[in-house]
């Protein structure tokens, strides 16, 4: 069975898979979305190669929120497929937020650690 080769915008429209644009502003921002294809379309044209000239493309898509252009596009699924757990890890157990354990009690540093007065950097949480 042959795999389609999704490379032009069309043909992102028209499968399964969605570009997913994460805002450059990594500092400030840091906001994620899909690319409005239907949008791209309209500026670029039906056969425009996604991966020959992403960095024209780069340059006419901006943050919703911040305004800045050239995102970092990643490739991603118009809806999940089955097999998606959501999880770095195969096999993993979602556990209750209610089944919690209690919060540890505080911790108290030894006397030894503070050795060399107040200049000296303490080991374990900052008081």
């Amino acid at each position: 069975m042959a795999t389609l080769e999704v490379r032009t915008l069309r043909q992102f429209l028209e499968s399964d898979q969605v570009i997913d644009c994460d805002c450059s502003n990594h500092w400030v921002c840091s906001h994620t979305g899909p690319l409005r294809i239907e949008i791209a379309i309209q500026r670029l044209g039906w056969d425009f190669d996604f991966y020959q000239r992403r960095a024209e493309l780069a340059s006419h898509v901006y943050c919703s929120l911040c305004g800045k252009f050239h995102p970092t596009f990643r490739l991603g699924w118009k809806t999940r497929p089955e097999t998606y757990t959501g999880t770095h890890g195969a096999g993993s157990v979602i556990r209750s937020v209610l089944d919690a354990p209690k919060p540890m009690p505080r911790w108290d540093e030894p006397d030894d650690w503070l050795a060399g007065g107040g200049n000296i950097r303490k080991f374990g949480p900052r008081r």
